[in-house]
């Protein structure tokens, strides 16, 4: 029985270690979509883990630069991923997903009927303008400002109580009744989020497209595998994965 026992924790144990760690950095908003991109990768790849790291794209730049290791960089904008590149951190980048912006308004909040009343709220939150949400907002801003008058963005910025470092923090504040309202993605309106707010969507005319990239990290060490997911995240099966979750085709 000793003998048996024994052998079966030294075959555990060689089969942990033969199991391959894929690390992937996304952007906050792909949270909930490459957690089941991960699922279905692995399932495709028995003994590969991917190993997720979710924060705002400017924070996981940092950290690349800091000297983290990443075998793959999926940032909300190209700007971030342009950077890694440029510091021979990534490979070249690859269009992966699009994204809109949609302002949510916690319940509380009465008379808010249309995006014009966001100059009411006197508690609103919005990612700071390094995060791509962030910029993204800033540009919308500037958008509605054509409807709404010059004046309109100024009148939003003043009532900004908190600037968020990313989108998932930011949804977290207007949740819990910490904020008025925000700009936050699409795709970060969950089921369970709807419930709570008020969405109001942003016309076409008026709204971004948000570009998401994604590259193979120069630092890691599964390039073969990170090309490998890659390509699983632009396959058909990929894409419908990130459909399901609201993102938009890039075709």
């Amino acid at each position: 029985m000793i003998v048996l026992a024994f052998s079966l924790l030294i075959n555990g144990c060689a089969k942990n270690e033969e199991q391959e760690v894929l690390t992937v950095f996304a952007a906050s908003s792909l949270t909930e979509s490459f957690r089941e991109i991960a699922r279905a990768f692995q399932a495709l790849h028995p003994g590969v883990k991917v190993q997720l790291n979710f924060a705002g794209s400017q924070v996981l730049m940092q950290q690349l630069s800091a000297g983290a290791q990443a075998d793959v960089f999926a940032s909300a904008d190209e700007r971030y991923v342009a950077e890694a590149v440029e510091q021979n951190l990534a490979e070249q980048p690859r269009l992966m997903a699009k994204n809109r912006l949609v302002a949510v308004i916690a319940k509380e909040q009465a008379g808010i009927e249309n995006l014009g009343d966001l100059v009411k709220i006197k508690n609103l939150v919005l990612a700071d303008p390094r995060v791509p949400v962030g910029a993204y907002s800033e540009q919308v801003l500037d958008n509605l400002g054509r409807l709404y008058g010059s004046q309109y963005k100024s009148r939003v910025i003043e009532n900004v109580v908190s600037w968020e470092s990313n989108v998932k923090q930011v949804v977290a504040k207007v949740a819990l009744g910490e904020a008025g309202g925000a700009l936050v993605y699409a795709t970060d309106v969950t089921p369970d989020l709807k419930k709570q707010v008020k969405v109001l969507e942003i016309p076409p005319e008026y709204n971004v497209e948000a570009k998401y990239f994604i590259a193979v990290g120069k630092n890691g060490k599964q390039k073969e595998l990170a090309a490998e997911f890659i390509d699983f995240l632009m396959s058909s099966r990929g894409q419908e994965i990130l459909l399901q979750f609201g993102f938009l085709p890039i075709r």
